[in-house]
């Protein structure tokens, strides 16, 4: 099923636009721009009207129905969804419906209501939570989540030699806990893993708090992240 993905941040979607773009083709890793030179991502902008009618998305459909080039999947991504036009809209009705199993539609949107109730009925909707000002999740937290086990114990040393105060340690775990509990919200096939990871995290914030070894506290992380 296609997803939308509304926020009133646009660079808040583009950022779960690649965690989920990862979780579906984990070859991909979140460093991956979704807007990048990979041909199985393909993006679809508006023009300098500030808008994308029928005839672009026609293009962009017919794009999407071959097989994939490079990945096992493909990805139709409209970050700014909103200024579809109503007839490109309602063309893209049947292709929400019927698209192959590969290919995977993601719509970002300030507001779902400015989507056709016939678009919106298709899809898989994504509220996700207004993220306060100043608490953005740090890029070292992203980066981390991406890595495989043995580069996130790498990663684990590379971080503390450049971040030493228990403040820094401390965000850069909040900023774990945001993105797990931002996936426990909209991916329900992997609800386990993400509650584990909450509890070992907010375990080993406590550690930190009470003064427990920095460097064995990341490693800890890194050897039980899931």
């Amino acid at each position: 099923m296609a997803k939308i993905v509304v926020h009133q941040d646009e660079d808040v979607i583009k950022q779960e636009v690649r965690k989920l773009v990862c979780q579906i083709e984990p070859t991909l890793t979140k460093t991956d721009l979704v807007n990048s030179a990979v041909p199985d991502i393909h993006v679809l902008s508006p023009t300098i009207s500030n808008s994308i009618g029928i005839d672009a998305m026609k293009a962009f459909i017919y794009r999407l129905q071959f097989k994939p080039m490079l990945l096992d999947n493909q990805f139709g991504i409209i970050f700014r969804s909103e200024t579809l036009t109503t007839e490109a809209q309602n063309s893209f009705l049947k292709t929400l419906e019927e698209h192959s199993i590969t290919t995977h539609y993601i719509l970002g949107v300030k507001d779902a209501s400015l989507l056709l109730k016939t678009v919106v009925s298709r899809c898989q909707v994504i509220f996700l939570k207004a993220v306060e000002k100043g608490s953005r999740i740090p890029e070292e937290s992203e980066a981390f989540d991406s890595k495989s086990p043995i580069d996130r114990f790498l990663f684990t040393q590379e971080y503390t030699s450049k971040h030493k105060t228990r403040s820094e340690i401390t965000a850069f775990v909040d900023g774990l806990l945001e993105i797990n509990r931002m996936n426990l919200r909209t991916d329900s096939q992997n609800t386990n893993r993400y509650i584990n990871n909450l509890k070992l995290l907010q375990k080993c914030r406590n550690y930190i708090h009470h003064n427990v070894n920095i460097q064995l506290t990341l490693e800890y992380i890194a050897i039980n992240y899931e």
